[in-house]
């Protein structure tokens, strides 16, 4: 199982169409992100399984957030900002999001992106992951 989408992969690996066809007849669609990381657009083949994911942007500590009246955690990204500050200021307990250069920052990084349909361009200004009417033109 990997964290990432495993492209690199892809010249190795046989086509696992016939596996999404089998599990979507019997269970339902596929779910868009799981088709989206596992599917190779140029040779119209699924190089992989995704036999699960987890959008994980945040973890949270409970009772730093009931003590600030969000006893659920932040709902939105507006919450998480505001609850945020209100733990520092007055627990002196810091708060933000991972964006070291790890994995596990990558996929924090990631999953803000898709959450607010943003997108991942290369250097040459071109779309290469999630291109909707709200991209930004580089």
């Amino acid at each position: 199982m990997f964290p990432w989408p495993p492209a690199e992969f892809r010249k190795h690996a046989i086509d696992h169409a016939d596996v999404y066809q089998e599990v979507a007849f019997k269970f339902g669609s596929i779910d868009r992100l799981a088709h989206r990381s596992t599917f190779e657009p140029r040779s119209k083949k699924y190089f992989a399984f995704a036999d699960s994911w987890i959008p994980a942007p945040l973890h949270y500590f409970e009772d730093y957030w009931s003590e600030v009246g969000m006893p659920l955690g932040p709902v939105h990204y507006g919450s998480l900002r505001s609850g945020g500050r209100t733990i520092r200021e007055q627990l002196g307990v810091p708060c933000g999001l991972a964006l070291a250069p790890t994995l596990e920052s990558n996929v924090t990084l990631h999953t803000l992106l898709y959450a607010f349909r943003s997108s991942v361009v290369d250097a040459g200004g071109n779309v290469t992951i999630g291109k909707t009417a709200r991209t930004l033109e580089p």
